[in-house]
């Protein structure tokens, strides 16, 4: 149901607002009536009101200073303000303009007139009202047409540069392998596969995180949370990492309990944990020692993944989670990334009710924390 307008009647007369409310009853309005300015400041501290009549010859606060003092009011500086009035000289209604006043109403007055100025600065008013609703869904829509933009053109940037490198050397392989596989010895050969098999690994994952990525764009949805232990959702991320870890001579030290359950969408918390722990294998050097653990703060749960690799250079740091600054490098073996996967992790954790903060120093490794809920004990 449409909500009725509200006028706002001021005079200190109670004729003249007894008149006044019995003119408005045969219109689809409703009236609010104020003996004195300062009593309709008051009012207007606590109500919407869509029009506002105002006398301007009233005891202690005039209409022109109450007309002043309203203007102020931030939630009322749009409202048309119709001053009532026997002053009719041209400095009066000068003044009243100037006040932020929209018209004029000459005492005595004909109540038809009066019905129809009111109708008209209404309508007025809806109009400007809806001109603003109508820019802020343009507004809106550009906004969204920009982050759907800067979607398209970080996905082309990684499909011609992230994927296309990998992908060139796969196929360059392949076709070595094809032409030369007589003349190569078993060492060559199985070194190549090697690379092939690495890469392609390497394409899987960032594959992942770009379909992931790109569905949470285009076509959120909002996450699927249950009690997920944790323990079994981080060995299946550790699973896809066997061989690197084992290339880099890495240990991988894990503390988290077969206990620890936290309320999460298990799909997105393997995404979250398999992009904190290739990148924690990216970036430590080889021999170095992962660190994933574990801490119960009541309502929530804290995991960190704590490496001590090459850090995050500071200029870098306030940046890692914006899409418009994607911070992208090689590992410390030149492995490849696209620089989304932290951006998945953080809008992966907001769906979740959780959180994810960091801290780094170049040279000495870096530590990512994240909160999930914590599963409430029975």
């Amino acid at each position: 149901m449409k909500k009725r307008p509200v006028l706002l009647l001021v005079d200190d007369t109670e004729s003249m607002i007894l008149l006044l409310e019995s003119i408005f009853k045969s219109m689809p309005v409703e009236t609010i009536s104020a003996r004195n300015g300062k009593t309709a400041l008051k009012v207007l501290e606590n109500t919407k009101v869509d029009l506002i009549l105002l006398d301007i010859m009233m005891l202690g606060m005039d209409g022109y200073e109450t007309c002043r003092q309203i203007k102020l009011m931030p939630q009322h500086q749009d409202v048309p303000i119709i001053f009532l009035t026997a002053l009719y000289t041209k400095d009066e209604i000068s003044k009243g303009f100037q006040l932020g006043a929209v018209d004029y109403v000459i005492k005595p007055f004909d109540n038809k007139e009066l019905i129809h100025r009111v109708e008209t600065h209404l309508a007025l008013r809806l109009s400007r009202q809806e001109l603003v609703e109508v820019n802020q869904k343009l507004n809106e829509a550009n906004q969204k047409l920009s982050e759907l933009n800067i979607t398209k053109d970080r996905l082309l940037s990684i499909i011609a540069h992230d994927l296309r490198g990998p992908l060139s050397a796969f196929v360059n392989i392949s076709e070595l392998i094809h032409k030369e596989f007589q003349e190569m010895s078993q060492a060559d050969i199985e070194s190549s596969l090697e690379v092939m098999k690495r890469d392609s690994k390497r394409i899987f994952l960032l594959l992942e995180n770009l379909l992931e990525w790109s569905r949470l764009q285009l076509e959120p949805t909002p996450a699927t949370t249950g009690p997920v232990t944790v323990s079994v959702i981080l060995e299946q991320a550790l699973q896809l990492f066997s061989e690197p870890v084992h290339q880099k001579e890495l240990v991988i030290e894990n503390l988290i309990s077969s206990d620890l359950v936290v309320e999460a969408d298990s799909y997105m918390l393997q995404a979250i944990l398999r992009n904190l722990i290739s990148n924690a294998i990216k970036f430590s050097r080889p021999g170095g020692k992962i660190k994933i653990e574990a801490q119960n703060c009541g309502d929530t749960v804290e995991l960190k993944v704590i490496d001590h690799g090459v850090g995050i250079p500071k200029e870098i740091q306030p940046r890692i989670f914006s899409l418009n600054h994607i911070y992208s490098t090689r590992g410390t073996s030149g492995e490849r990334g696209s620089g989304l996967g932290l951006i998945l992790c953080k809008d992966f954790l907001e769906k979740n009710s959780g959180s994810i903060r960091f801290e780094s120093k170049a040279g000495s490794g870096t530590t990512f924390y994240i909160t999930l809920p914590a599963v409430p004990s029975e």
